[in-house]
């Protein structure tokens, strides 16, 4: 029943790269604990794994800085620093 459909599903894995949008922190993880509930060890530490969201991040960051640069037009000087921010923040309303 679901064992051999699991372990077919698991022998599917083997030796297989993976890659997916947030895969660190949900798909892997997932996966990792379902197989581990039968008494399986997946392992993801043995696998070349890519994250699509982490290169995405890099290169499209979501932060005060990419948004003074979006909505503004120009770098954010002294960014991270309380008041730098704060003055790109009003500039910004």
């Amino acid at each position: 029943g679901d064992l051999r459909c699991v372990s077919r599903l698991y022998v599917f894995f083997e030796g297989c790269d993976l890659s997916g949008f947030n895969a660190d922190r949900f798909d892997i993880p997932c996966i990792e604990e379902e197989f581990a509930r039968v008494g399986l060890s997946f392992a993801p530490s043995m696998r070349r794994h890519i994250d699509v969201q982490r290169i995405y991040h890099k290169m499209e960051p979501r932060d005060l800085s990419a948004a003074v640069r979006y909505y503004l037009g120009h770098e954010l000087e002294g960014a991270h620093g309380a008041e730098a921010d704060a003055e790109a923040t009003l500039s910004a309303t």
